[in-house]
């Protein structure tokens, strides 16, 4: 049996749980997006019309509440009683070891250190939240599933960009020309990332 404390979740990318270091595989790809999605709303209740919206799109079986209630029963097999509670109509998990939240408090501190005017400590927040993403969020192609995963695609897109503002600020402009190029290969249409290396470039003297 797993005790809640030791339990890691990882969201943001790929879903990982472990327990003292050791993977916990999470049987089916319900139950793993089920997982997924408490984890991006950590400390959060998420309802089961979310839930049920997330796994079967605009028309869910008649079965769907039961299936929904068979699937958290398999989480909490896999990862431990008292990890996955019930809340009101929803459930949310019993845990701060969570690469999400963890990411998001990086990511708004460095934001507002930025905007206070401390841009070197700017840049080790936004770093520190960097460094806990993995990829896109594992959750289906249903529309509440593309919805969540475009809003975490989009949320990171702007903190790369404001990491770039911040090493800017700091007068960094010629280490990230490299990095700024291939921001804008990755995405060429946000206008912001060609600013940003039009301006390193012409604070490095190129």
């Amino acid at each position: 049996m797993t005790t809640i404390q030791a339990v890691e979740l990882g969201v943001l990318g790929p879903l990982q749980a472990r327990h003292d270091g050791a993977s916990v595989t999470i049987p089916g790809a319900k139950p793993r997006a089920i997982l997924t999605m408490l984890g991006l709303h950590g400390g959060s209740v998420v309802s089961a019309e979310t839930l049920i919206d997330l796994l079967w799109g605009d028309k869910p079986p008649r079965t769907a509440a039961k299936a929904l209630q068979t699937h958290i029963s398999s989480l909490r097999r896999a990862l431990g009683d008292g990890f996955v509670l019930t809340e009101g109509m929803g459930w949310i998990l019993n845990t701060t070891e969570v690469d999400a939240p963890r990411y998001k408090l990086a990511t708004k501190t460095g934001r507002e250190v930025a905007a206070a005017g401390d841009t070197s400590q700017a840049v080790v927040r936004f770093e520190e939240a960097l460094n806990l993403w993995r990829g896109t969020p594992e959750l289906p192609d249903s529309r509440r599933g593309v919805s969540e995963k475009t809003r975490w695609i989009e949320g990171h897109a702007a903190l790369v960009e404001d990491r770039a503002d911040a090493l800017l600020a700091t007068g960094r402009a010629a280490e990230i020309i490299g990095e700024l190029e291939a921001a804008v290969a990755d995405a060429p249409l946000r206008e912001r990332r060609w600013a940003q290396l039009m301006l390193a470039l012409y604070r490095a003297g190129r």
